[in-house]
C-alpha cells in the first residue's frame, strides 16, 4: 500500500481525491522523473509519466537546496 495512514489523514482535511507523487534521480547530464496520479481512497494509479530534464545550471540550483526539491 503506497498511502500512509498521514496521507489519507491529509487528504480527508484538503477533500483530496488524488494525489501527485513520484520520484526524481540525478544523473550525469540529465535529471530523470517519475510522477504518477494516485487516488486517495484506493491507490490506483490514475496516470503515470515519466521524462528527463537537462541537468543544466537551473537545474543543478534546484537540487542544490535544502535536500532537493
Amino acid at each position: 500500500m503506497i498511502l500512509s495512514r498521514q496521507v489519507q489523514r491529509l487528504t480527508a482535511q484538503h477533500n483530496a481525491r488524488s494525489i501527485l507523487m513520484g520520484t526524481y534521480a540525478q544523473g550525469q547530464d540529465y535529471v530523470y522523473v517519475s510522477a504518477r496520479v494516485v487516488r486517495a481512497g484506493d491507490a490506483m494509479v490514475l496516470g503515470s509519466a515519466d521524462f528527463r530534464l537537462p541537468l543544466n545550471n537551473n537545474t543543478r540550483s534546484l537540487l542544490e537546496g535544502q535536500g532537493g526539491w
